[in-house]
């Protein structure tokens, strides 16, 4: 029966998606807000284990939120290409023991089921979804025969599945945030990699859903055309309230550019002409080899870019986007603004100031992304951009160049708790 609704499976006819569904948040009521800094924060003195617990428990609860699973649902992009990539690698995934770290609506987890998966545990930390999650799965045919089971707790919690040898052959996880690596999802699920799935022996291989991910950047303009913070209209806007009371409102259109600048933005970049440079490759992650202090200390979420100018214009951001790869298929899931649009969209690294760019401009750098020391759902993103230099004087490393000046700067997206 499931090799024939394998066969039988295709994917549904790409529709354009709506982007009233890519420009929702994950969040019911409010997107993630972030905060720039000077590179060299002072390191907070120790941990606060009640701060954390806090922390978390916000997050947790912010995923009580129907609307936020209607979002992800909503998003056919993500859903699919989880359905697909299950069903495209049946053979890793039929009669064997899977786990689903966040389960969440339990999506993914019927998913796993309807490959024919022999049992799925469904963890779940926020309360309110375990029963929805049952639910769902009853109503599938899933739960009352065995084939899938919601445990509610985190993943760090829970020491062993119930289940013969208490691990599971295969791991599917939907954990990637804003600009990959927001809510430090990744985390959670390293942990349960390493403790609650079987251990690589006699040619086995542990299977993670997905098993790659890449972050991609590329240069951002705002051009002569409102930008994404529709600071242009903001501009206009203003003006005519100064006319309207008689006064001058530049120190306040300054004032909020600046504040604009200082943080990162969250939007989709639905026309890809202000991209004005090619894109690159910052990192790529094998999740069946990183570990998680390769994680924490950003040493694996952290690379140089060179991107060569494709127009004149001035450079007001970097765009960020990832894309994530899965086992036994050649089924892609990706947030770049050039495919169909998801609810994370891109993300757009605003510099503190515009950089004046040529057709024969070349830009170096490094990004380094890592969680924040103040709370760790929150994600740094650490920006040094390097004297704008030409194509033909393209150099091997960082080391090569000569020294001058450099921008270097740090924002952080958090959730605003």
């Amino acid at each position: 029966e499931t090799a024939d609704r394998i066969a039988s499976f295709e994917l549904a006819p790409k529709q354009q998606h709506a982007v009233s569904v890519a420009k929702q948040s994950r969040s019911c009521s409010r997107s993630p807000i972030g905060r720039q800094s000077e590179t060299g924060n002072a390191n907070p003195n120790g941990t606060c284990s009640d701060r954390v617990d806090k922390q978390d428990a916000a997050y947790f609860d912010s995923y009580q939120c129907l609307e936020v699973h209607a979002t992800m649902l909503a998003d056919r992009v993500r859903t699919l290409a989880y359905r697909l990539a299950l069903m495209r690698a049946y053979r890793l995934v039929y009669r064997r023991i899977g786990i689903d770290i966040g389960c969440g609506s339990g999506i993914l987890t019927h998913f796993a089921c309807e490959a024919g998966a022999r049992v799925v545990y469904g963890l779940e930390a926020a309360a309110g979804m375990c029963s929805v999650a049952r639910e769902f799965l009853r109503a599938n045919g899933h739960l009352d025969s065995g084939k899938a089971v919601v445990i509610g707790c985190r993943a760090e919690s829970l020491n062993e599945l119930p289940c013969d040898g208490g691990r599971a052959e295969f791991l599917v996880s939907e954990w990637m945030g804003y600009c990959l690596l927001y809510e430090n999802m990744l985390s959670s699920v390293l942990d349960a990699r390493d403790r609650l799935l079987r251990e690589i022996d006699d040619g086995f291989e542990v299977q993670m859903f997905p098993n790659r991910a890449r972050l991609f950047i590329a240069g951002y303009t705002c051009g002569d055309q409102p930008d994404a913070d529709n600071s242009s209209v903001l501009d206009e806007d203003m003006d005519l309230l100064g006319r309207l009371y008689g006064c001058n409102m530049t120190p306040i259109v300054d004032a909020i550019e600046l504040q604009k600048r200082s943080r990162p933005s969250v939007a989709l970049v639905e026309d890809t002409s202000h991209l004005i440079t090619d894109s690159a490759t910052l990192f790529c992650l094998n999740l069946a080899s990183l570990t998680k202090s390769e994680l924490a200390s950003g040493q694996a979420t952290s690379g140089t870019f060179q991107l060569d100018a494709i127009q004149c214009a001035n450079l007001d951001a970097f765009c960020l986007w990832f894309d994530v790869e899965f086992p036994g298929s050649n089924t892609r899931l990706s947030t770049s603004p050039f495919s169909e649009p998801t609810h994370w969209q891109q993300t757009l690294v605003w510099l503190p100031r515009s950089v004046p760019v040529s057709i024969d401009s070349r830009l170096s750098g490094q990004v380094c992304l890592s969680p924040n020391r103040l709370n760790s759902r929150d994600l740094d993103i650490e920006v040094t951009l390097l004297p704008v230099g030409v194509k033909d004087g393209l150099v091997e490393s960082l080391a090569d160049v000569d020294a001058g000046e450099e921008l270097k700067f740090t924002v952080t997206l958090d959730s605003c708790a």
